[in-house]
């Protein structure tokens, strides 16, 4: 587990180390589809595009110098580049090669040694202290809206997906509607989405894998019983119905939730 004090960049860095390196993948799916994100996320045009013979290029380059990578951390790579959070030229001039990707890499490298050894320190500092003071708290929030909760709003921007990546769907519950309430959710609504997540919950636990057909809501208990499941579970889903619905709002209403959480920040 990651402690807390740890940024919530730094922490993300970390996260994207998690899983499958590159050269255990069994296939080369999961690279062209982080490739595929990188040119939509840095404008590359269509035109634009490698041909098939550079993926081709691309990708075996990939696999033999970025091996120790996730395709994760390629993509959080390119969005702390265009981010301007690490040092490095991020105008690709319309041309993506594996000079440029190279390049982007190795200054996340840089970024990535900074973070492990903040995380080393903070695990360290973790066994003396186990409270935080008011300005880490705070800390811990701005470092959260500006590391976790734009990064999924910029990237729901650019693909339509809400994708809360490592993070509990409730932290950003919490942000957009208990710290900048800027999320309002009516009763009726509540209750509604409270619906929505039990037979979601019941859905993605009624196959016969694990313990049969459950057709109505009445088992439900027993599933969750059988899980282990307490409230968390049910919480988590809850936020991540209330966001994504948020969020599409927001889309639908050319709301820029940027802009929209300063403007309540300075009210």
């Amino acid at each position: 587990m990651i402690p807390q004090s740890v940024s919530f960049k730094n922490q993300k860095i970390i996260q994207s180390t998690n899983g499958k390196k590159i050269g255990q993948l069994p296939d080369d799916e999961p690279i062209k589809q982080v490739l595929r994100y990188v040119f939509a996320l840095i404008g590359l045009k269509a035109e634009n595009l490698p041909s098939d013979i550079q993926k081709v290029v691309l990708i075996d380059f990939i696999k033999t110098e970025l091996s120790n990578y996730t395709v994760e951390e390629i993509k959080t790579a390119f969005q702390l580049a265009v981010k301007g959070e690490i040092s490095v030229e991020i105008n690709h001039f319309q041309n993506f090669s594996a000079l440029y990707l190279s390049q982007v890499l190795k200054a996340y490298q840089i970024e990535k040694n900074a973070a492990i050894l903040e995380f080393n320190k903070a695990e360290q500092r973790q066994k003396k202290e186990n409270e935080m003071t008011p300005d880490e708290i705070e800390r811990i929030y701005r470092d959260f809206d500006n590391n976790c909760l734009l990064d999924v709003w910029n990237e729901f921007v650019l693909t339509g997906n809400v994708n809360f990546s490592f993070y509990p769907p409730f932290l950003f519950y919490e942000s957009l509607a208990g710290r900048h309430k800027v999320m309002k959710i009516s009763e009726l609504d509540k209750y509604r989405i409270l619906d929505i997540a039990k037979k979601e919950i019941v859905k993605e636990y009624s196959t016969p894998r694990n313990f049969g057909s459950f057709p109505e809501f009445k088992r439900a208990r027993e599933i969750f019983e059988k899980e282990g499941f307490k409230k968390d579970k049910l919480k988590q889903k809850c936020s991540e119905i209330a966001v994504t619905e948020f969020f599409k709002k927001c889309r639908n209403e050319s709301i820029d939730l940027i802009t929209l959480i300063k403007t309540k920040t300075n009210e």
